[in-house]
Formats: C-alpha cells, sequence, structure tokens
C-alpha cells in the first residue's frame, strides 16, 4: 500500500490524484492523507501505518519534517514548487524545481512538478495552477489546452469547489475529493450537490467579514473571528478582485485557534515574505507559504507575538 500527502487545497488534491492514477497504472494500491485543516506538519499518528514503506509527500513545505521522518520509510517522493532548501539523503527523491536554479514561473504548481516529473500531462495539471495562480494561470497557453472542454469561467469555479471541501474543514471531504477528481470528469464534478452547498455556506461567510476591512494603511487589514478556514478565500478577494496591495488577514477564533495570514501582489518586489516566514519558524511558530503568502496557525494568546515579528518587517510598504 501506498500513501499519498497532501495539501488541503486543489493543487495539492489534484497533485495527489495525479500520482494516484499513475499507481494505479502499475497495479498499486493507494491511500491519501491530509494534514489537519490549517496545520502546516505531517499527520505522524496516521503515518505509523506506512513505515518501511514508500510514501509521496506532495505541495507541503515541509522539508525539516521529511528529514527527520526519512529514517522510518523506504522511500519519499517529495514534490513540491515552495522555495526551500535541498533534501540530502539516499531514500528522499527531492522534486523541486527552484532546488535546480528554475524560475518558478517555469513551474508554477505543484501539479505542474508533478506532471514534468511523471510526463502526465491533464486537466488536472491545469486546475493545479488555477488553484494557485487564479485568472493567471491562463496566462499559459498549456493551462488553456487541457482544460479538457472547460470554460474558463467553469475551470474557475470548479477550484473553488473542490478548496471548498477544505474551507468549510471539511478533513473528510478533502481527502475523498482525491478520489472524486481522479475518477469523475470535470463536467460532472461541477454538479457535486454537496459541493455546490459548501460553496453558498461560505459565500455568506466571505460577504459577512469582508466588511469589517480596514484599508487606512499602507496595507490593508482585517480581524474577524470565523470558523471556517475563510481566510485565504478573503485574501485573495481582497488582492486579486479588489485591487489592494498588501493584506494582513487575522482570525482570532479559529477553532480555539487564532490565524494569521499575509498575502501581497506577486509584483510587490520589495516585500520579503520569505524572509518573514523563516524569522517566524526561528521564533518556533508554525508558520508556512512561498513568495508571495504567509500562513500562521497559534494559540490565541500568540497572536500579538506573531504580530509583533510580522508588522515591522511590513515597514517597507509604503
Amino acid at each position: 500500500m501506498k500513501c499519498i500527502i497532501h495539501h488541503w487545497d486543489t493543487d495539492g488534491i489534484c497533485s495527489a490524484a495525479i500520482i494516484a492514477g499513475i499507481l494505479e497504472e502499475k497495479g498499486e494500491m493507494w491511500e491519501n492523507i491530509s494534514p489537519e485543516i490549517g496545520e502546516f506538519k505531517l499527520p505522524r499518528n496516521r503515518l505509523t501505518r506506512y513505515h518501511a514503506s514508500d510514501i509521496h509527500v506532495v505541495d507541503l513545505n515541509l522539508p525539516e519534517e521529511i528529514e527527520m521522518l526519512a529514517p522510518s520509510f523506504k522511500r519519499i517522493f517529495f514534490i513540491d514548487h515552495h522555495p526551500q532548501k535541498k533534501i540530502n539523503l539516499s531514500n528522499v527523491v527531492h522534486v523541486n524545481p527552484n532546488l535546480n536554479g528554475n524560475h518558478s514561473k517555469d513551474l508554477p504548481s505543484a501539479t505542474w512538478v508533478v506532471s514534468d516529473y511523471f510526463n502526465r500531462w491533464n486537466h488536472l495539471s491545469a486546475l493545479g495552477a488555477i488553484g494557485d495562480l487564479g485568472l493567471k494561470a491562463f496566462n499559459y497557453e498549456r493551462n488553456l489546452e487541457l482544460l479538457a472542454g472547460l470554460t474558463q469561467n467553469q475551470a474557475l469555479r470548479l477550484v473553488k469547489l473542490i478548496d471548498s471541501n477544505y474551507i468549510v474543514m471539511d478533513r473528510g471531504g478533502v481527502e475523498e475529493a482525491v478520489t472524486l477528481v481522479l475518477k469523475n470528469s470535470p463536467q460532472e464534478l461541477l454538479e457535486i450537490k454537496k459541493w455546490n452547498r459548501n460553496l453558498e455556506r461560505i459565500s455568506e461567510e466571505v460577504e459577512r467579514i469582508i466588511t469589517k476591512l480596514k484599508s487606512d494603511s499602507p496595507y490593508c487589514e482585517l480581524h474577524f473571528e470565523s470558523d471556517m478556514n475563510v481566510i485565504s478565500i478573503i485574501a485573495r478577494k481582497i488582492i486579486w478582485e479588489m485591487g489592494h496591495n498588501v493584506v494582513l488577514a487575522v482570525n482570532h477564533d479559529f477553532n480555539g485557534k487564532s490565524q494569521i495570514y499575509l498575502r501581497i501582489n506577486p509584483n510587490l518586489k520589495k516585500l520579503d515574505i520569505i524572509r518573514i516566514i523563516t524569522k517566524l519558524k526561528d521564533n518556533g511558530f508554525n508558520a508556512g507559504g512561498k513568495k508571495d503568502v504567509l500562513g500562521v496557525i497559534c494559540n490565541k494568546n500568540d497572536v500579538e507575538s506573531v504580530l509583533a515579528v510580522v508588522e515591522p518587517l511590513l515597514r517597507v510598504v509604503k
């Protein structure tokens, strides 16, 4: 039995589905696992049954954890597109274009890295990129070619439907989605009733929260409470649709914890998100992200400590 560990969003789900399809063609059995939604750490308690076997870890920027876990597994395929250090262990196959000096724009999503590595390109390759880049994904002609008859609007909606599972905090739905996207056509996926009901709930929650936005400082701030994982979709809306350059969002009561989320316009070169992520990790916080996005989940009483690291580094924003 092979195990695939993947991020909870469309890019992670579709990446896992591509790998699962390849394993099935080889006659391999597989199972997939997602970490706790919003937590940037591997679900170690669910991995013990796979010790001494092969596992695939995809779209999870957790090289330090993989190094620690590597001795317990026969082989780990670690496939990602986030900036990270190279893992130099004989049983770890580390696949990441950033390690070879390639520009991330060449392989803009985990699905593209997976597709390039296994030479397996299909509509899932495109959906992962759309999930990570939004409308900018359509600047890549290959995505348009791979969409299997979907219009751009249909593709954008399908990404929202797939993402809806993690946004409503349905971890089981996230893991089930890997099988669904593998076994069903895009047109069939658009009609899944549960996913469409999720979108209705999410839309209502986003509209409630977005009214709290404050933009009277060099960057937008948003403070709210919600038990849904809407923080990233709201930040994308503020940057991509409302045209702001920087948003710092804080969900002060996320199922008993707190979330801090920073997203910037990718064209804003002077703000070094990787530096902020590194500093937070050095201070012991559970932080993750890439060059234009940062996410932290922490105890409620740690919010001010996280902001004390983040906010001084935002002073470069004018």
